[in-house]
């Protein structure tokens, strides 16, 4: 039997793949109109009544199918049994095996669903008490199994070998390797972002499958992994009547989430996550098994959804995770006056004294200050101010694409024609056919989604087929390479024969034609909807990052990205020059190899000048262009390109919301005059500085310290995270499903 997840975790490109559940198939609506509309939905669309003991996961069909159905009824009759256990499966009770008869299972034997006619030649079988288990064991295996996909995928910070981790940081990061869930407070400063890279780490260190997000595209980035909406394929608000879902294959592919701001989400986003984990992963368990570590500040800011269904601590699931607090200070020195002002806004006192010492003029250069607005359009006309001031050289750098490219590892790809026949198969059609001749002809099963049926560009009747596998598993088909699995000692010799046969008795089965196999497409093949599709993409999820960049000498920028150990997210400095490539100024450590994008700039007349730029530190770094991969999802049949973009933006002025976890150098100004009443706004543009020398703080008023009186309470009953007492688990806490399988010895998981 072919597993689909492994232990260890895989490297896959740097791609962001969303796995997008499946078109119901033909076969599936000849069940009857009576369950198509339950079927076909997503778990989202289930009221509470049909979500709970009255629905199981049908494990021939993958669906979701209600216990008063006909469906469901046919199936008891013939032995199988709602799981006491776990209410989302059956189970099979093998002594009633004698007491189906032939007439009971004359309906399936006839039928033209697939999967009533293998039902039936399952029962049928002598050794049918036993087989039947078995086959519903493996099918359950089946839908609950994934591949990694890449926009999960997280490389190690190598800071953190460098870094010493607080007493409560320690503390923190041995309960999250005894396998709870937790939420990790703390105020601004503390360290709650380097504590996640570190647990991140010992994590994946041990094999597990680690989801680094977080829920803004600042945070995420200084995570170094991705966004909460996309990691999961969260449904936009006000999209209810789409079909887009929740991503299942992440909720399979992963063994903990890590979820930074998490006081961004609500607490019905956080119930509905919980929930569609445990529907996901098929487990009652709490997250469905998932080990989750939510960190943030609840004393921070919030989004507007929260002020309406409450923040997530107020949500069931919340109290699924161990209520910790940081409490050492990584960003202000203890004892330091400007500390002490921060935890007095922090819990909504206003120190009159303080900040009139703090409303002084701006002194020194000028391009060394940032200005924080409440308002995006206030910041960005002083960027624009700021810029057209500057009577020097400019240049614009627009992104620059890439290539169209197949994103992940494939087989070749077979041209499959039907000529001007008029009985062209379905994409449905086509999918079962080859998964039975594969399971035939090299007794391996393959999961839809891992199968990519192309329309051939201009062919009117042919389709491209190929398979989508993982990079470090050996295959029994695959491109390159022999199976270590099954004992071949060939080099690839029969994979390819034995994709070869399999894509000609299907095109037979089909009625079709298999013409040629490709080791890569030809161009003329790739239909003209994966170009528009792409087109819509660059515009929508990276909008402001894939924007034409305006920088002129002598501007103030911020680096967005975190480069090196000295280079990173919230750096500052002037731009002094613009440059041909110089790979002894890129920063050490950065996501494009300098070599790989010399050649590449070399050879496509990309970027020929990059900017240089005099940090505040006094480093001189040039920055070159990082890749952002565009696509690589099924709706462009897995076909994307990489966008070569700056890692910097303007940077005279920034909103409050833009600047919430980052830690800025310089002189801050923050102009209280056009705050609006929102909690905790103050609290966090006077929290982004290191110093009180650093901060010049402009017409604020007492009415102004606002702080929500429930996340106050909420925080001040948060566990001390340095007594190590604090982490010790409340009754009826459970751990993640990925303990049982690890060894205590190895894990230290000792109560």
């Amino acid at each position: 039997m072919r597993r689909l997840v492994r232990l260890g975790p895989i490297r896959v490109a740097k791609a962001c793949v969303e796995v997008r559940p499946m078109a119901p198939t033909k076969e599936f609506f000849e069940e009857g109109r009576q369950l198509q509309h339950i079927e076909a939905a997503g778990v989202g669309d289930f009221p509470d009544s049909e979500r709970s003991g009255d629905t199981f996961v049908n494990p021939f069909t993958g669906r979701l199918t209600p216990t008063w159905g006909r469906v469901a009824k046919e199936l008891f009759s013939l032995g199988f049994e709602h799981s006491i256990v776990n209410p989302f499966r059956l189970v099979w009770n093998p002594t009633k095996a004698a007491l189906v008869s032939d007439a009971a299972l004359q309906p399936f034997r006839t039928s033209t669903v697939t999967w009533r006619r293998n039902l039936a030649a399952l029962l049928s079988r002598r050794d049918a008490a036993d087989a039947v288990g078995e086959e519903i064991h493996r099918l359950y295996n089946e839908i609950t199994s994934a591949y990694l996909p890449p926009k999960l995928d997280t490389m190690h910070d190598p800071r953190l070998s460098t870094m010493t981790m607080t007493p409560d940081q320690q503390n923190v990061i041995r309960c999250a390797l005894r396998g709870y869930s937790m939420f990790i407070g703390g105020s601004a400063g503390t360290g709650k972002t380097v504590l996640l890279k570190a647990i991140h780490r010992k994590l994946t260190e041990m094999g597990l499958r680690v989801a680094m997000t977080a829920t803004t595209g600042v945070a995420s980035v200084q995570l170094g992994g991705c966004t909460f909406h996309l990691a999961f394929g969260v449904p936009i608000k006000g999209e209810e009547g789409t079909r887009k879902r929740w991503d299942s294959n992440a909720f399979r592919a992963v063994d903990v989430v890590i979820i930074d701001e998490v006081s961004l989400l609500d607490a019905e986003l956080f119930e509905t996550f919980e929930e569609e984990a445990r529907m996901a992963r098929l487990q009652q368990s709490p997250f469905g098994g998932l080990q989750v570590i939510a960190c943030g500040d609840f004393l921070q800011l919030a989004m507007m959804d929260v002020s309406i269904g409450g923040p997530c601590y107020q949500s069931h699931a919340f109290r699924h995770l161990i209520p910790v607090c940081l409490v050492t200070s990584m960003r202000q020195a203890q004892g330091d006056p400007f500390c002490e002002l921060l935890g007095q806004l922090r819990v909504g006192k206003f120190d009159k004294k303080a900040f009139k010492a703090l409303d002084r003029p701006v002194s020194g250069d000028a391009n060394n200050v940032t200005y924080i607005f409440p308002r995006r359009c206030d910041a960005q006309r002083l960027n624009d101010e700021k810029l057209c001031e500057l009577r020097s050289e400019e240049m614009i750098f627009a992104p620059q694409r890439g290539p169209l490219q197949l994103v992940g590892n494939f087989t070749p790809a077979g041209l499959v024609d039907w000529g001007r026949k008029k009985d062209f198969p379905k994409r449905e059609k086509i999918i079962t056919v080859l998964s039975e001749e594969i399971k035939r002809i090299t007794g391996v099963d393959i999961v839809d989604h891992n199968i990519v049926v192309m329309p051939a560009g201009g062919e009117k009747n042919a389709v491209l087929i190929r398979l989508r596998h993982s990079e470090d598993r050996n295959v029994l088909i695959c491109k390159n390479g022999g199976s270590k699995e099954h004992g071949a000692s060939n080099e690839g010799g029969a994979e390819e024969s034995h994709w070869r046969a399999i894509l000609e008795a299907t095109a037979g089965r089909l009625k079709g034609k298999l013409h040629q196999i490709y080791n890569q497409d030809p161009h003329n093949f790739i239909p003209p909807s994966v170009s528009l599709m792409l087109a819509d993409a660059s515009l929508h999820p990276n909008a402001e990052l894939i924007s034409p960049l305006r920088l002129k000498l002598g501007c103030r920028v911020m680096i967005n990205r975190n480069l090196s150990r000295t280079v990173s997210n919230g750096s500052v400095g002037i731009v002094e020059a613009f440059a041909a490539p110089n790979l002894d100024l890129f920063p050490r450590r950065h996501e494009t190899s300098p070599k790989a994008f010399h050649t590449w700039s070399l050879e496509r007349n990309g970027f020929q000048r990059l900017p240089i730029v005099r940090l505040l530190s006094g480093e001189v770094v040039q920055l070159p262009p990082l890749s952002v991969m565009i696509g690589g999802t099924p709706s462009t049949y897995f076909y994307g390109h990489e966008l070569f973009v700056l890692p910097l933006q303007l940077g005279y002025g920034f909103t409050v919301h833009k600047v919430q976890g980052l830690t800025l150098e310089g002189t801050v100004v923050l102009d209280c005059k056009k705050f609006f009443e929102c909690p905790h706004l103050v609290y966090v543009a006077c929290s982004r500085v290191r110093s009180m020398d650093q901060l010049i703080v402009r017409n604020v008023r007492s009415d102004m310290i606002i702080v929500r009186q429930s996340a106050l309470d909420f925080t001040n009953a948060l566990r001390d995270a340095s007594v190590m007492s604090s982490l010790d688990p409340p009754d009826g806490c459970t751990r993640a499903s990925w303990v049982r399988r690890l060894s205590p010895l190895l894990v230290g998981l000792t109560d």
